[in-house]
């Protein structure tokens, strides 16, 4: 019965540090890790934890199955809303909750209005098969860890949101629920650090995750796509399907089905810029951008003008992160909310 009771505890506290900081450069050369937390709930609940484990014989298990269930759910869910409003979101309107963390599936951003949904921590392979039609020698199949979870937009950012920000709107077909277009990577760069509260753009590996949404088929609708899921030209289809609609120009953003976790027109409509720098994938890796120092910059999911062979979940492109594509290049935003400081 204690084997099991510590068994019961040690996931608990495992559960609790997953949301703690890497250990510094100081502790690694002592060889003895700290566990900082910004709510000092979460410190206590640490504490009392490792003291269970110490002498799991002075604890009945109805002791510790309230620590876990009234203590550990509790703190931490406290702990999420206040990352939530450090971060300037709240749950959107009829949001479900996620289990495991206890956050909202859907919230909005209060300085912006836009809508974001939660993905999931997990693990996923990243790039094409080798006999994926249209393939290109720069997605290299590897493995990728998320490792915690994060919230990226429903759909790419849109003209009344950039020009809520920027004062401005640079875009080709225009319209407030159109997705801004026009925009390079240097321009994206200066609206989220105007916007603050940690919003970013999306790394390589968020992004295709998100996009592929659990699916490894070449398109997170399966192994082909038609123009009324995806903005692409229609009249270059994948892989011998029939041709279609070429509307050739944008649409609404969110006016196209969603993947399987909430997010619209990752394929197709506008290109979007990534955070990272374009270069080779690494042998394996986590969500973290491949580098910060080249050249160029990588945007992903094609166009209204592109192919649906160049909007697969794999494909990469490039260039100069002062680059604007008239008509073809925008962006989705992301907020990874801390519960440490």
């Amino acid at each position: 019965a204690a084997i099991a009771i510590s068994e019961d505890v040690a996931a608990c506290l495992e559960r609790l540090r997953a949301h703690a900081l890497p250990e510094t450069a100081a502790e690694k050369v002592e060889g003895r890790r700290r566990f900082r937390y910004e709510d000092e709930d979460c410190a206590y609940l640490d504490r009392t934890l490792v003291e269970v484990l110490s002498g799991v014989d002075r604890f009945s298990r109805d002791e510790i199955q309230g620590l876990r269930q009234a203590h550990l759910d509790v703190v931490l869910q406290a702990a999420w809303a206040n990352a939530l409003r450090r971060a300037g979101l709240a749950p959107a309107a009829g949001s479900a909750t996620e289990t495991v963390t206890g956050l909202p599936k859907r919230v909005v951003h209060a300085k912006t209005g836009i809508e974001m949904v939660l993905i999931p921590a997990g693990e996923f392979t990243m790039g094409s098969p080798a006999n994926e039609v249209g393939r290109n020698d720069d997605e290299k199949q590897h493995p990728r860890v998320i490792r915690k979870p994060f919230y990226m937009g429903v759909t790419e950012v849109t003209q009344s949101q950039w020009q809520k920000v920027m004062g401005d709107n640079p875009s080709n077909f225009k319209g407030d629920g159109m997705p801004v277009e026009c925009v390079s990577w240097e321009d994206c760069q200066k609206f989220v650090q105007k916007v603050g509260d940690g919003m970013r753009q999306p790394s390589e590996a968020e992004w295709e995750y998100a996009c592929r949404a659990g699916s490894s088929s070449p398109f997170s609708f399966g192994a082909n796509i038609t123009p009324q899921q995806v903005n692409y030209d229609g009249e270059h289809p994948y892989n011998g399907a029939a041709k279609g609609l070429d509307r050739e120009r944008t649409v609404p953003v969110g006016s196209l089905p969603a993947n399987a976790w909430g997010m619209h027109e990752m394929h197709g409509n506008v290109w979007e810029w990534c955070q990272d720098v374009y270069a080779a994938y690494p042998d394996r890796g986590t969500e973290a951008p491949n580098s910060d120092s080249g050249p160029f910059r990588v945007f992903r999911g094609g166009s209204w003008s592109f192919s649906a062979v160049i909007c697969r979940s794999a494909l990469r492109f490039y260039y100069v992160p002062g680059y604007t594509y008239i008509g073809g290049v925008g962006f989705r935003v992301v907020l990874a909310p801390v519960l440490v400081q």
